[in-house]
């Protein structure tokens, strides 16, 4: 009877000290991390790039995406906090409500820079200084969604994908019906970025001089397309797990790994289907090929025989009616060699009588 009361009480005592203790664990655990995997394809460049950048492609080969839409910023109305902080006070002067009004501006304009600084700040700490184009779009997936702003930062070869957490992000389109509604406040397990890093084993100069000038980003190169090209992709990714029970799962159970494995995983598969397609279509490009050159080889076959037939000299009038007189003379000549014949033949016949 000792026995399971002790038993009962420790497993009251130790049940709720499990989750403490790995909130504990948790917590000493960093909250940031860096980790890379690597992928080779046999693919061109150019193929590999369209893939990554063209993000409304993206459900069609990403099974755990739900949905996809583009997305837009809206600015905060500027405007509104200067009508609510005007003084309407009857005993003012018109020269105090002039002052007030101009100190609110300057207020607003330095609030206005304050922001400015704050954003060119974050763009410099994350890479996005670097130029190139960016793509804002909201990806839905069974357990809600998550912002996500695509960087270009050198056209072939490096790309930066960026989860951010934004509250004046306004999707251009609805979201999908069968993605669960997600509350505003709720904010995303992970945070940070992947860079995608893509090197080829050819040696392209056009593509390295490109690479080296100035205003790269602004050019659009013209990438090798060889089946023999292989591409390594390096996929880094810089994360922030701010819940420390969350660390302590991904830590044992999921990995930092796993969503690159499954991304590197799904776009190997995009890339077999796609040259699967191509080789079909190739093949059938090849059998058309070879109907049409048939085709047109019987077309001159027949062409051919129609001007032979047509550069055989056919008989004229001129030529029927010589051929006729001379016919007609022959027939002539033959009555009067029958007469000759016969005449002397009976001169013959007289003689031996007599």
């Amino acid at each position: 009877m000792v026995s399971a009361t002790f038993a009962i009480l420790l497993s009251i005592l130790i049940v709720p000290c499990v989750p403490i203790a790995i909130y504990l664990i948790g917590l000493l655990l960093p909250a940031s991390h860096i980790v890379s995997r690597t992928a080779t394809f046999k693919t061109s460049r150019k193929h590999i790039w369209r893939l990554l950048t063209d993000v409304q492609e993206y459900p069609q080969w990403q099974p755990k995406l739900r949905g996809l839409v583009l997305a837009q910023t809206v600015d905060p109305d500027q405007d509104s906090g200067l009508s609510s902080n005007v003084v309407s006070d009857s005993d003012h002067t018109e020269g105090e409500l002039t002052t007030s009004s101009e100190m609110q501006k300057s207020n607003t304009v330095d609030n206005t820079e304050s922001d400015k600084r704050a954003a060119m700040r974050a763009r410099r700490l994350s890479g996005r200084d670097q130029g190139g184009s960016e793509t804002l779009f909201v990806e839905y997936t069974k357990y809600g969604k998550r912002t996500v702003v695509l960087v270009e930062q050198i056209p072939g070869s490096k790309i930066l994908r960026i989860m951010e957490e934004r509250n004046n992000v306004v999707p251009l389109q609805g979201a999908p019906a069968t993605v669960p509604a997600t509350p505003a406040s709720k904010k995303p397990t992970f945070s940070g970025s992947w860079t995608f890093d893509i090197s080829s084993n050819f040696d392209d100069k056009e593509f390295s001089t490109l690479k080296s000038s100035r205003h790269s980003m602004f050019k659009q190169p013209s990438f090798a397309d060889d089946e023999s090209e292989i591409i390594t992709l390096k996929v880094t990714q810089q994360g922030v797990i701010k819940k420390p029970m969350v660390r302590v799962s991904y830590m044992l159970l999921f990995g930092f790994y796993r969503s690159i494995d499954r991304f590197l995983k799904d776009l190997g598969k995009k890339i077999e289907e796609d040259k699967a397609i191509a080789l079909q279509e190739k093949q059938q490009a090849a059998q058309n090929e070879d109907t049409v050159a048939s085709m047109s080889l019987d077309h001159s076959v027949t062409e051919a025989e129609s001007e032979a037939d047509a550069e055989t000299p056919k008989p004229t009038d001129e030529l029927q009616k010589s051929v006729i007189e001379s016919a007609i003379l022959n027939h002539k000549a033959s009555s009067v060699l029958d007469k000759d014949w016969d005449l002397v033949s009976e001169i013959y016949e007289r003689k031996k009588d007599q």
